[in-house]
């Protein structure tokens, strides 16, 4: 008796292996705020706050790192950084990485609720 197949669907037919995969992790780099510059040398972040250990997240993404922190192999874009802290009022701002301007410093004091 000869085995039986699945009929494959839409996706089976029009995504290549491992596509899925990669799919997964060009989302999480992007929520992460990494990127690859294809213009030269990546970007650098470095985010101060008073006080330290706030929570930062970086397009509407949370990078898993607390202040003081130098985010490194950024892409030359626009972040929009948040931090937050318990007690005290988060604190967003944007900084624009270019080609003239890779990296970029964010000292925030933060003002309790």
């Amino acid at each position: 008796m000869a085995p039986r197949h699945r009929p494959l669907t839409t996706a089976h037919r029009f995504l290549p292996p491992l596509a899925g995969f990669g799919l997964a992790l060009m989302l999480l780099l992007a929520l992460m705020g990494c990127g690859f510059d294809w213009q030269g040398d990546p970007g650098s972040l470095t985010i101060h706050s008073t006080p330290p250990g706030a929570a930062i997240s970086l397009n509407w993404g949370d990078t898993g790192q607390v202040t003081p922190c130098t985010l490194t192999n950024l892409g030359l874009i626009r972040y929009d950084i948040k931090l937050e802290l318990e007690g005290y009022q988060p604190y967003e701002t944007s900084v624009e990485l270019t080609a003239h301007r890779k990296s970029a410093t964010v000292n925030a004091t933060l003002t309790p609720l």
